[in-house]
């Protein structure tokens, strides 16, 4: 009998742990109301405020407008925020930009006078320091990181550090072993308001909102004690790049300063927004969190306004780190989607989900994933096999099941408010996208790459078994 009442007592409380874990995890501390300066805009509205994203310049008006005739290298050019900033260098006037990526260039910019391209592996110091001794670049903006938020094991964080952190330790040293150009160099690193996010510790339910976690709003005056940081191998290996960089300021002859973009850094083939204008269907959870994001556009011309605040009141702003955002107006990933799916043509197919099943499956493939490494580890000892086996099996890369780790929930289900008003003041950096506008320009933009490889097609013969090159952007996107 008491053997049975202890199960039914076990299994009662299980039952009711599951059931607050599930109230937790669709529990938003976003208050419309509270938080937002005006309602949310009708459908109307939206498409009428949104209607004129193709006549914005950024560079217009933005006192960066003007060549400076310097030598740039930019790092992770290849990817969706670097090659929108080799864009606008290249379209005010530089004419040597150097390009450092494993990845080709896209034809966006790979064509354009004044761009040049390196294949290079940031994480190999020969390759790096090659590269510079060719380019000499007088500014560096180092952008290329390796995004693996979805992991927190220990034996997952080699694949991060490699990058995140050897490779920014190889490029301050290939910076500081360059002896021609400029004086006084500048390098300039793209790291994320992801190292000043704490961790959501969905499994206390909520009660973990004290101390700096009280409130959702992130500033460059509140520093994050250690006891709150994130734990996912993104935040960490780029917390350590963000602290390489600000201490490297002012040895050899070299300046920094640090950008932290939050949250999403928007652009048609970014990994939310613009993968959701290419996927057949789109589930999506934590409909309820809201969170700022940023145009690419207007970060390319934020790191613009920061080298140039570098070389003009270095005093000021050297070895500084700066919170950026876009629209400082809060949207939830509901409401985002939702314009996504207004300006799109085609249904996108987007159908909300609970997230406590995933929430539970996510558990199981990182154990799944934390069992497999271990016995292949054993499993190499004993048969005196060299090297260490992958992080997960290659069949869960077809559908990203490996992506689906506890580890994601970190940024995805927090509400973040990002204050930027710092930079803002310091560096004269302002958004130009609002954040219809940004999505905007995402939905119609992949949707003229569609219709750019579909005329491409019904003018190839249908035993070509190669499509003829397209323009710019759908290049982009087919490698995307």
């Amino acid at each position: 009998m008491s053997f049975k009442l202890v199960c039914a007592s076990v299994l009662f409380f299980a039952c009711a742990y599951a059931f607050a874990l599930s109230r937790r995890l669709g529990r938003s501390r976003f208050v419309p109301h509270k938080h937002r300066s005006r309602p949310f805009p009708s459908e109307e509205k939206l498409l009428q405020e949104s209607s004129n994203w193709r006549q914005i310049d950024v560079l217009e008006g933005s006192g960066v407008e003007e060549p400076t005739g310097k030598r740039y290298l930019v790092t992770g050019a290849s990817g969706s925020f670097g090659v929108w900033l080799v864009q606008i260098l290249q379209r005010r006037g530089e004419r040597h930009i150097y390009c450092l990526d494993l990845a080709p260039l896209p034809s966006l910019v790979s064509g354009l006078e004044g761009v040049h391209y390196f294949k290079c592996n940031i994480t190999s110091k020969d390759e790096v320091k090659a590269a510079f001794e060719i380019a000499q670049p007088d500014v560096v903006f180092h952008i290329a990181a390796n995004i693996r938020f979805w992991e927190r094991a220990r034996f997952t964080y080699r694949y991060s550090e490699a990058v995140n952190v050897g490779g920014t330790r190889n490029v301050l040293e290939a910076l500081q072993q360059t002896t021609t150009g400029a004086s006084e160099k500048q390098l300039l690193y793209c790291s994320s308001a992801a190292v000043q996010l704490p961790a959501p510790l969905l499994m206390r339910l909520g009660f973990n909102f004290v101390d700096y976690a009280s409130t959702f709003t992130l500033s460059d005056d509140r520093q994050i004690p250690d006891q709150h940081r994130a734990e996912h191998d993104y935040a960490i290996s780029k917390t350590e790049a963000d602290r390489l960089v600000r201490e490297a300021d002012g040895k050899g002859n070299i300046r920094t300063g640090v950008l932290r973009p939050g949250m999403t850094i928007c652009s048609p083939t970014d990994q939310v927004f613009g993968a959701m204008m290419r996927q057949p269907s789109n589930p999506f959870f934590g409909g309820s969190y809201a969170q700022n994001s940023i145009n690419s556009q207007d970060l390319a011309v934020a790191f613009l306004k920061y080298e140039s605040a570098l070389r003009e009141r270095p005093q000021e702003v050297a070895g500084e780190a700066f919170l950026v955002t876009g629209d400082p107006e809060l949207w939830t990933w509901k409401e985002q989607i939702e314009a996504l799916q207004l300006f799109s043509k085609r249904d996108l197919k987007i159908g909300p989900i609970h997230p406590f099943p995933l929430y539970l499956i996510a558990h199981v493939v990182e154990w799944f994933c934390f069992a497999r490494y271990y016995l292949l580890v054993a499993l190499y000892a004993l048969l005196g096999k060299e090297g260490v086996p992958s992080p997960h099996p290659k069949w869960m890369e077809p559908l990203r099941l490996h992506h689906i780790q506890p580890a994601m929930w970190n940024t995805l289900f927090s509400d973040v408010e990002i204050d930027d008003s710092r930079a803002r003041k310091m560096l004269g950096y302002q958004n130009r996208f609002s954040n219809a506008q940004t999505i905007r320009w995402i939905a119609e933009s992949n949707e003229a790459s569609c219709t750019s490889v579909n005329e491409k097609v019904s003018q190839t013969q249908s035993n070509s078994p190669i499509m003829p090159p397209l323009n710019g952007l759908t290049d982009l996107l087919k490698e995307e």
